[in-house]
């Protein structure tokens, strides 16, 4: 999450909303501590990284395939 600082006041960014809510939810309903969510959202960002990873070497793999099945 991007937090802008104007004035001393701290500003979440509209896109950031969801997620922050999603936290929110988790803290009071789930009683999950900060030092969780920070955690949370560390694994959260990893796995979303590993998934682009994986899209783009299935991407680069079907390039291939593509390229023998000419051969």
């Amino acid at each position: 999450m991007h937090v802008q600082t104007e004035n001393d006041i701290r500003y979440l960014m509209y896109e950031d909303l969801p997620t922050f809510e999603r936290f929110t939810n988790w803290h009071y309903d789930l009683e999950i501590n900060l030092p969780g969510l920070e955690v949370i959202h560390e694994m959260l960002q990893k796995m979303s990284d590993l998934k682009k990873k994986n899209r783009d070497l299935l991407a680069k793999l079907s390039t291939i395939n593509a390229r023998y099945e000419d051969i």
